[in-house]
């Protein structure tokens, strides 16, 4: 695995506070849609949530862009790459680092998600099996909703 040393931990600590910025904009614009259930704010159907478009699109890309290639640059110089001899390990350090990446991401907009929820509506229930939920609120046919219900719950 990417050892410590490689990370820039000013640029970690700024992008990581940034991209938590972007993803609290984003909650905030799925607060102010109808429905108040824990999908709603994870991923709104229209927009918004913690793992919404504005925090693909402004958080985690740019963030991605910056501090992968700070990482590679700091851990590909040459002394390292030639004390290497198998080039493949270098090559698998960079995709555990990329998944491991991922899933902090994921787990983080997920609970961010959650607790949002939590803190401003005080439970954590799924509405969108109901016709409380915002499904059942943008469905232009009412009358299929129950076809839907079963792919809805969590």
């Amino acid at each position: 695995m990417i050892d410590i040393k490689y990370m820039p931990k000013l640029w970690v600590l700024l992008l990581f506070g940034y991209f938590l910025l972007i993803m609290i904009l984003d909650i905030h614009q799925a607060r102010e849609f109808i429905s108040n259930s824990l999908f709603d704010f994870i991923v709104h159907p229209l927009s918004g949530g913690s793992a919404g478009t504005l925090t693909l699109f402004l958080g985690i890309y740019p963030v991605l862009a910056i501090l992968i290639p700070l990482i590679v640059d700091k851990m590909e110089n040459d002394m390292v790459v030639i004390r290497i001899r198998n080039k493949k390990e270098l090559f698998y350090q960079h995709f555990i680092f990329s998944i491991v990446i991922s899933a902090i991401f994921v787990i983080v907009m997920v609970l961010a998600g959650g607790m949002a929820l939590n803190l401003l509506t005080g439970s954590v229930k799924n509405l969108w099996p109901t016709e409380k939920g915002s499904i059942y609120f943008y469905l232009e046919n009412k009358t299929s909703f129950p076809i839907y219900i079963p792919q809805l719950t969590s």
